[in-house]
């Protein structure tokens, strides 16, 4: 037995080992994070964007024209621009809803079901994407500084979604906490590069980047088409901007507030780094290659190995690695919570809006680590086959939401609504133009698969939906008539097998559900003496006798079954009894009711004992094993139709408990008395 309870509790030991001890409903305040500590949690994702943006950008150039790669920079700016109306629009939104959800609250209350429920979905989608890029992407930062380690990159890219989804099945604030000092030493890092690398070159000794195993560039003209996939491939820069507004609810109070200084932070941080290194790649002549990163070749050439800076390189080179990983992280704030907000809103099953021992989502995290792994396994962790199914879903988002906004202020008119309804109208007029183009540039890339996977995805939630409803009408209806049903009567039968302490406890619990309006039948067999003329005397109740001609058990079910029973006439047989050990083959009715006519093998010390006492120590434990190992019991053959078997059959030598049968469609609890 304690080897059985060792093997049983290894996987609880390792869970809290792993996960931490569980957390109380009321230390939820406890998870709510600062400034300081959303930065790093809810802005990963766009922080991490600035590593490759202009790479996505100049590979589509490079691919038309050898000579175009000059026009980054414009296509840099537009995209910079495009992100800070982003912002300050969402300024506007998370003041306005200081709750989780984001686009899909907002499209809900102003634009109606269906473009909430496409915001959702596209919502979804984008943050499994941002998954697998961002970890494929920090990946390919390490393999640009071992290359030796390209040939393991799925299965790494894959034990760092393993990494991510423990660190937050954690916690909020302990992911937080973790995932802070990379964060901020990539900020760092970077600025010390672009830095470094804007004054030499404003200094006129601007170095030039070494591009080994370059991409292969075309010498064609440069269109307005290339122009515009170069800046759909390039507005990666704004993806995850959205995870703040969807994760309001985690931010301490003023919780508006504080978001709204948190995407402002996230802004400045953002365009001034994006930009910047777009410039240095111009002006250093950075390449894409094939094996490693644009940034790897600008930090290469500001710190070259000869300098006494160089160890900067590595530096860079492992914080851009950590933020890419971490930038995973945004989408494990935002997916659990949006999954939580559809479930409430019975659009999603409701099991998403369980939390979990540490107070997570802890759902919502296993099945975005999930998917985001088979993405990751099926795109071989290709940066590059990755990034064309990114971007449509979080733009499309982007644009309901400041639409949804637009409304709002039209329609509540507000103080300054004015002022916002612009502010929000000019945020989903650049967003909606970026959807369109990001659509047409990528769609034969890669993006179809985004635009069929989002109508998929309302459909599911549609069929769920349907299923919630049609749930809610059968329940509501089975409520219906049960209060216009016949009030219930209920017909108690005491089966006394000898005139023990535990016939005396069936005896009183049976006055205590039916006061003396009572029956107590006994079953004539030659095993024991005959009960009738002891010490019985209950309210005047006779014992009726029954004869068995095949056996205690089925004198007892013919009895019951001559009993009137239906929806609103229950049975209930209350009886103590012991049963022997369970037999491989035996049926449920054989467990339970063959016992009936077991012999009492213990002495009256047990039978006393089984009347209230309870156990501690060795003896609870030896039972709660018993209970584990015990079949559960249905309806077994013999009982009216709708009848249930509810009790507890112990083996000798273990306490005895009442065992009560009730029969009726309504009878689905036992009431447990005794030890």
């Amino acid at each position: 037995m304690a080897e059985v309870q060792e093997r049983a509790s290894r996987p609880v030991a390792l869970k809290r080992a792993l996960i931490g001890r569980p957390r109380a409903s009321g230390e939820m305040g406890e998870t709510l994070v600062s400034k300081k500590l959303a930065l790093p949690i809810f802005a990963s994702d766009p922080l991490s964007s600035v590593a490759y943006a202009t790479e996505s950008g100049l590979i589509v150039l490079l691919a038309a024209s050898a000579t175009a790669s000059g026009l980054i920079m414009p296509i840099s700016i537009a995209i910079a621009a495009v992100l800070a109306i982003v912002v300050v629009s969402y300024t506007q939104t998370v003041k306005a809803y200081e709750t989780s959800g984001g686009a899909y609250v907002v499209a809900k209350d102003n634009l109606g079901k269906a473009p909430s429920l496409l915001a959702a979905a596209a919502l979804l989608v984008d943050y499994i994407l941002t998954v697998a890029v961002s970890v494929a992407a920090g990946v390919l930062a390490l393999t640009s500084a071992a290359p030796g380690l390209e040939a393991h990159k799925v299965a790494i890219s894959l034990g760092f979604v393993g990494l991510l989804t423990l660190v937050n099945l954690r916690g909020v604030r302990e992911s937080g906490i973790l995932f802070a000092v990379p964060t901020y030493a990539f900020v760092a890092a970077m600025y010390v590069m672009v830095a470094a690398g804007v004054g030499k070159c404003m200094a006129g000794t601007c170095p030039q980047a070494n591009v080994p195993d370059p991409v292969t560039a075309g010498f064609g003209a440069v269109g307005l088409f290339v122009v515009v996939r170069a800046f759909a491939s390039g507005a990666v820069a704004l993806t995850g901007v959205e995870a703040i507004s969807n994760g309001v609810g985690a931010f301490r109070q003023p919780r508006g507030r504080n978001a709204a200084q948190t995407l402002v932070i996230l802004g400045v941080i953002s365009i001034t780094l994006f930009l910047g290194v777009s410039y240095l790649t111009v002006k250093m002549g950075a390449r894409p290659s094939e094996s490693v990163s644009l940034v790897s070749e600008i930090a290469r050439a500001v710190f070259p190995t000869s300098s006494a800076a160089s160890v900067m390189y590595y530096i860079v080179q492992a914080t851009t690695f950590a933020i890419l990983v971490l930038a995973a992280n945004t989408s494990y704030q935002g997916f659990p919570r949006l999954a939580a907000v559809l479930a409430r809103d019975s659009f999603f099953p409701r099991q998403f809006v369980n939390l979990g021992d540490r107070l997570v989502y802890s759902n919502g995290i296993v099945v975005l680590a999930g998917v985001a792994s088979l993405l990751i396994w099926v795109f071989h962790a290709d940066v590059i086959s990755l990034i064309h199914l990114y971007v449509v879903g979080v733009f499309t988002a982007f644009t309901l939401s400041q639409a949804g906004m637009v409304r709002r202020w039209l329609r509540l008119r507000e103080p300054g609504w004015r002022r916002s309804a612009v502010l929000n109208g000019i945020g989903a007029t650049a967003t909606g133009i970026v959807t369109i183009l990001v659509i047409q540039a990528k769609f034969a890339a890669g993006a179809w698969m985004v635009v069929v996977a989002v109508p998929v995805l309302i459909g599911l939630f549609l069929l769920v939906n349907r299923h919630y409803r049609r749930v809610g009408r059968r329940l509501r209806a089975g409520a219906a008539a049960v209060r216009s049903a016949p009030e219930a009567k209920n017909t108690v039968v005491v089966y006394v097998e000898a005139l023990d302490p535990a016939t005396s406890l069936a005896a009183w619990y049976a006055q205590q559900i039916s006061g003396r309006d009572f029956r107590a039948v006994y079953v004539r067999s030659d095993r024991g003496p005959d009960p009738r003329g002891g010490w019985w005397d209950v309210g005047g109740v006779p014992i009726q006798t029954l004869d068995s001609p095949e056996g205690p058990a089925e004198a007892l079910l013919d009895y019951v079954w001559s009993l009137p029973h239906g929806d609103s006439q229950f049975v209930t047989v209350v009886g103590a009894f012991q049963a022997p050990v369970a037999r491989r083959g035996d049926g449920p009715a054989e467990h339970v009711l063959h016992e009936v006519a077991a012999p009492r093998r213990a002495g009256r010390s047990h039978r006393r004992r089984s009347v209230g006492r309870r156990r501690d120590g060795k003896d609870a434990r030896r039972g709660a094993a018993r209970r584990r190992a015990r079949p559960r019991l249905g309806n077994p053959g013999g009982l009216p139709q709708g009848a249930q078997l509810c009790g507890v059959a112990r083996p000798p030598g273990y306490p005895r408990r009442v065992l009560r049968l009730r029969g009726g469609r309504r009878a689905t609890h036992a009431h447990r008395l005794g030890a």
